[in-house]
């Protein structure tokens, strides 16, 4: 057999080797992989802290729009409203109007009417009077026979008239 040492114990050279070369990569790992690696995973979480604070700007944004534009819309239907009823109440106010001036013309032509029929009653009995005036100086000339002058003629007439009533030629 050959003159092959198992060794359970490393010896110190070895083991400081090691060690050494352990620091090294150590060293090494930290300053080229570790620190990069760090600083990028800390820059990305930063990038990510950012874009959440822009996504809630954002959504703040748009809700105050979303709030401004329901605000708009409210008034636009309040203005809406308010158009459709003041056009109620001026359709409303103009029928009113037009009702009134009808009625006002209307009652202005009935009394108009009811002058030019009281006007054409007393132009009427007026004439009846006088017709009947000179009907019954006819008759009472007939009568009598004789001529009478107009003084007597027209106290014939006035004794007519009393007689008859002046109440009667007007009802």
């Amino acid at each position: 057999m050959g003159d092959y040492k198992v060794m359970v114990i490393p010896d110190l050279q070895s083991m400081i080797i090691t060690a050494i070369t352990l620091i090294i990569l150590y060293i090494l790992f930290k300053k080229f992989l570790y620190t990069p690696v760090n600083m990028y995973l800390q820059e990305r979480r930063n990038l990510i802290q950012s874009e959440i604070h822009d996504a809630k700007e954002l959504k703040k944004q748009a809700e105050i729009q979303k709030e401004e534009q329901e605000a708009q819309i409210n008034s636009a239907q309040r203005q809406a409203q308010d158009i459709i009823e003041n056009s109620r109440k001026f359709s409303e106010e103009m029928k009113g109007n037009i009702l009134s001036e009808a009625r006002e013309q209307a009652e202005e032509i009935v009394l108009k009417a009811e002058r030019e029929a009281e006007r054409r009653k007393k132009d009427s009995l007026e004439e009846i009077k006088n017709q009947s005036v000179d009907i019954a100086v006819m008759i009472a000339s007939k009568i009598m026979e004789e001529q009478i002058s107009i003084d007597k003629q027209n106290f014939l007439i006035d004794k007519f008239i009393d007689e008859v009533g002046t109440s009667e030629w007007l009802n």
